[in-house]
């Protein structure tokens, strides 16, 4: 199939898959003035609520037969609320069918444009090749003499047709993105920029970065009133001193809607739900502008990739742009970035590719390949790729985990951040009980997670127990800047009403998913089963660990039982978290290997040759180089010593444990527990001789770890 014909089909299968109707079995229903809250059966469900449902059309079979609309979405209670609803919904044990949102609709419509499919072969030929086009000039970044030496570099990367701005956490990439896209246009004088980005938060965080760098160039003043932000589900309160940004300023509608967004009441309480909801989508029309418009006169314009597709015949009429961002391009699929890489002369694409990538629904074959995928796997070695190596965020213990594990040890704490008492005291800890005074806390967890029919997916009781624990510990010691991640919304559900009952449901619980773009002074991460499938999958596990423990900027929690052990990223990040030693210097970035080669995992057993291979003593002298060989001669002495000992506490490994059903797993046999109940060891012990009589009869059976 010709590589065309594959992106059609990759997106017409996501299409169906992320649109398919969610069934549901009603468990109750209740009705609150001319509003219904409905109760699902969560066992009943393929898939979990959330709330991008809102929105969403429900329909059911009746007698009698009837509509609603999605007011909002509790997804801890499996609730639904309605809103215009046409016929009493079913009764218990009845079914409805919820209708979710066609967002791709318009992406395969734009891709089956034989003409515009044209050029989008052609960017997709320009941008998979083997050399970059210098179409452009640098930018000068004169007016900011604090940028770091990695962030200068970034400024290049306007000389070329596609390039890539790769920012790990904390480097202050959507900081550098502001400022180069602000010198650019201050030195371009009729260039013309679009900057798009994943959601409509991450929108509003780019542009004011670039609005609060205009304020520093010449002619800044002038050009922040250019910059205007397209469509109306920005969040106001980021506008109330920068409504030069808005396309329309209706004081009475702005102040409305900043004023709702504040007040926002809990989504269970229907009627304030949909009074508040009534007001801001009132507010929101007021303040929608002509797109088309808004374009013609900005020299830049910010909006959601999502809105830029549905907006392309617009695009299309003004441009071409000079320059076009994705921000967060580790998160755009091919054809969405491909499919909009033509109104532009100049594409930049500014992300992680080791965090969460596209999120894809389908397993057809065609839909992973591209709907999958971002454009980061087209990036190149050398001046069109730019990778920002220090970071100002996490404490070091932190930093040296995330970075062995996966940025090569290439990612270091800033230099400036090592030397400033204040980042330093906001990152000392105090010794808490239960939590300790270190970086990084390691709690054993006794149990692996299991299968929750009541949530509806994997939990774990003892874990969700210990967190609360660790919480109440950490608010005692005046600590409340804390985020508790899971990879699984049950377990989230589970801990947020452990949080409840001790008075704590200010304390955030969320998904790794939800949490990408955010930091906070502690981050406690509990995998609940990391050998599951879903967690080993190499396209999604690797990278929803390392967003999960790159939040953190003082303090990491991880509790890990022997099966999430089993996870050699978890297994790893754990080792490097914990070592007191400090990793041999690396050599400069240059003379490494390519950014976009596959990552190396280091594990205790690659530590030694790591070292050996980053180490240099060019241009050192006779003695120095002397030195330099005792000093790693030690090095690899200590680590060998370091290995020696895990190994030996791992073959220690053999225990017993009770499970959360009450059956006894028997630990350190192989990579998973085996799990019995007490009348089946007992009728197994019983046969124990039959057993051995039968393991020296068949000397063909083999031993664990040998052919």
């Amino acid at each position: 199939m010709e590589i065309l014909e594959q992106i059609r089909d990759g997106i017409d299968m996501e299409g169906r898959e992320s649109t398919a109707p969610i069934d549901g079995q009603v468990r109750n229903a209740e009705r609150i003035g001319a509003l219904w809250a409905v109760w699902l059966e969560p066992f009943q469900m393929r898939e979990h609520l959330d709330e991008s449902l809102e929105g969403a059309a429900v329909w059911w079979p009746g007698p009698p037969s009837g509509v609603a609309d999605i007011l909002s979405v509790v997804p801890d209670e499996w609730q639904i609320n309605l809103r215009f609803v046409s016929a009493t919904p079913p009764l218990p044990g009845g079914r409805l069918r919820i209708y979710r949102p066609q967002f791709l609709a318009k992406l395969e419509k734009l891709w089956r444009e034989d003409e515009w499919a044209t050029q989008c072969m052609e960017a997709l030929n320009h941008l998979s090749g083997f050399t970059r086009k210098t179409i452009g000039a640098a930018v000068d970044p004169c007016w900011f003499p604090q940028l770091r030496q990695a962030q200068r570099q970034a400024f290049s990367l306007t000389q070329f047709d596609y390039s890539f701005l790769w920012g790990p956490p904390g480097t202050g990439k959507t900081t550098a993105l502001g400022i180069l896209l602000a010198s650019f246009l201050a030195q371009f004088p009729r260039s013309r920029v679009l900057l798009l980005s994943t959601t409509n938060a991450a929108v509003d965080e780019a542009l004011i970065s670039v609005d609060n760098a205009l304020s520093k160039v010449d002619r800044g003043e002038q050009l922040r009133s250019r910059c205007k932000r397209v469509g109306s589900h920005f969040l106001a309160g980021r506008y109330e001193h920068r409504r030069h940004l808005l396309p329309v300023v209706d004081e009475r509608a702005l102040q409305s809607l900043i004023e709702a967004e504040a007040e926002r009441p809990d989504p269970a309480d229907l009627a304030a739900y949909a009074e508040w909801k009534r007001k801001v989508e009132e507010a929101r029309r007021v303040l929608r502008a002509n797109a088309k418009a808004v374009l013609e006169c900005a020299r830049l314009a910010a909006m959601t990739t999502t809105r830029a597709v549905f907006d392309v015949e617009n695009l299309r009429a003004v441009g071409p742009f000079d320059l076009l961002i994705f921000d967060e391009a580790s998160q755009v699929s091919i054809p969405h970035a491909v499919g909009l890489a033509p109104v532009a002369r100049s594409v930049i694409f500014a992300g992680d590719p080791k965090q969460l990538g596209p999120i894809v629904q389908s397993s057809s074959k065609y839909a992973v390949k591209w709907m999958g995928n971002s454009p980061f796997q087209y990036m190149l070695k050398g001046p069109s790729a730019c990778f920002l190596n220090e970071q100002s965020r996490m404490a070091d213990p932190i930093c040296r985990a995330v970075s062995h594990t996966f940025y090569r040890g290439d990612l270091v704490v800033a230099e400036r951040e090592r030397a400033d008492p204040e980042w330093i005291a906001q990152r000392h800890l105090r010794d808490v009980p239960g939590v300790g005074d270190q970086a990084v806390t390691i709690i054993d967890v006794p149990e692996d997670g299991v299968w929750s029919r009541r949530y509806g997916g994997p939990v774990r009781r003892w874990s969700a127990d210990r967190v609360v624990e660790i919480v109440s510990a950490l608010v005692r010691d005046n600590n409340e800047d804390i985020v508790v991640l899971v990879p699984f919304r049950a377990q989230r559900s589970m801990i947020k009403k452990g949080l409840k009952a001790a008075e704590l449901s200010r304390i955030k619980v969320s998904t790794v998913h939800r949490a990408q773009g955010s930091q906070h002074h502690t981050i406690i991460f509990d995998p609940v089963d990391g050998a599951s499938k879903f967690i080993l999958d190499e396209a999604i596990g690797p990278r929803l660990i390392n967003v999960a423990i790159s939040r953190a900027k003082a303090r990491v929690v991880l509790l890990l039982s022997a099966g999430d052990r089993a996870n050699s990223i978890l297994d790893r990040m754990a080792w490097f978290a914990l070592q007191p030693i400090k990793i041999v210097d690396t050599p400069p970035l240059e003379k490494r290997v390519a950014i976009n080669s596959s990552p190396v995992l280091a594990s205790p057993q690659m530590v030694e040759s790591r070292s050996i291979a980053t180490v240099t003593l060019a241009n050192h002298s006779e003695d120095e180089r002397r030195g330099d060989l005792q000093r790693l001669q030690a090095e690899i002495d200590r680590l060998r010593t370091g290995n020696e000992s895990l190994n030996r506490a791992r073959n220690r490994g053999f225990s017993i444990r009770v499970s959360t059903k009450g059956a006894l797993s028997v630990y350190g046999l192989g990579r998973f527990p085996i799990t019995l109940y007490r009348d089946q060891w007992v009728a197994l012990l019983d046969h124990a001789e039959v057993i051995r009589t039968f393991i020296a009869a068949h000397p063909e059976l083999r031993t664990k770890g040998r052919e």
